[in-house]
């Protein structure tokens, strides 16, 4: 949850001051790192602010779940907006949050962000949650643990699904490509980074048989794409968005639509384009391409690629929809 590393911080060295590091020796190496420099930081501030700091958590809690949010779509969407109101949203994000975020400001936004805000209202902060929602095209609420369904979807974090569109992208230029003359292959290889072009020759190779309609129709999708001169990163993920709205149902489409502010700024409005795309076209579901989301989601959770969405390995198994995509 947003802020409980901080507010057990902040509590340690209220309390004890800098002997209050010894209290997060259980921790593992790679926490220990973020959790210096959270002492480090309490330790600088003056004793009230850290009191007004941790009454804000309290009533921040639970309350507004903005932490995977790309810092570009905070910024964009409250550029006409008070400096202060940018100051209550720093002062409930986590530590990195804040970090990643002011580092996408200019030194003049910095300086216009007062230094501290006072505790606020659990009613205005709902009012500011609806305020930061409607700009940013709100959030979504996390999936349970249990069962996987395609739900858990809208649960990914920023980074695994990048992962995975950038996955439905490559699998689905493969499968365009496959079979075709190794000189052309060669040339496209040549474009990408040796670990992608490393991971397209993997399943080049693999001796996996695509059947002839389905080439054709992953070729077909190709062409329909304004793909121009996009790096081989861009194009994948381009790709990836397309494969993606064709396997949302027209329900599905809005509940997927804050997904966008997940990511960075231009590839966010990449995937509302795909998704209204998806919308006019008035086609039918792809299931195949539903199934193939699927598929990607498990091996790259097997490969440790992107983290778990729902409770093991047993419960994505017995998900009928996994045992339908093999």
């Amino acid at each position: 949850m947003v802020g409980q590393k901080e507010m057990l911080v902040a509590l340690a060295v209220l309390s004890e001051g800098e002997k209050g590091k010894r209290l997060f020796s259980f921790v593992s190496p790679r926490d220990q790192a973020p959790l210096e420099r959270l002492v480090h930081q309490c330790l600088r501030e003056p004793r009230n602010f850290m009191k007004e700091r941790l009454k804000n958590l309290s009533l921040y809690e639970g309350r507004l779940a903005f932490e995977e949010t790309h810092p570009e779509w905070f910024i964009e969407g409250l550029r006409e907006e008070s400096p202060r109101l940018l100051r209550l949203l720093i002062d409930f994000l986590s530590v990195p949050r804040q970090e990643a975020l002011l580092g996408y400001l200019s030194s003049d936004q910095r300086r216009q962000i007062p230094r501290t805000t006072r505790p606020v209202s659990p009613a205005l902060l709902d009012q500011v949650r609806l305020l930061i929602e409607r700009k940013i095209r709100g959030d979504v609420p996390p999936a349970s643990e249990g069962r996987f369904t395609f739900v858990h979807i809208a649960s990914l974090k920023g980074e695994d699904l990048k992962t995975l569109l950038k996955d439905l992208g490559m699998d689905e230029v493969c499968r365009a490509f496959h079979g075709l003359n190794p000189s052309f292959i060669r040339a496209l290889f040549s474009r990408c980074p040796l670990s992608d072009a490393s991971e397209m020759n993997k399943r080049l190779q693999s001796g996996e048989e695509i059947p002839l309609e389905e080439k054709k129709k992953s070729q077909k999708h190709l062409l329909s794409l304004p793909l121009g001169q996009m790096s081989p990163e861009a194009l994948f993920l381009e790709v990836g968005f397309s494969l993606f709205g064709r396997a949302l149902n027209v329900a599905e489409i809005d509940f997927m639509r804050p997904l966008a502010s997940r990511l960075p700024l231009a590839e966010g409005y990449r995937l509302l384009r795909a998704l209204d795309e998806r919308r006019i076209s008035g086609v039918e579901t792809d299931t195949a391409a539903r199934k193939r989301i699927f598929r990607s989601l498990k091996a790259l959770f097997r490969q440790e690629k992107i983290q778990r969405y729902w409770k093991d390995e047993e419960e994505l198994e017995t998900t009928s929809l996994f045992r339908e995509a093999g």
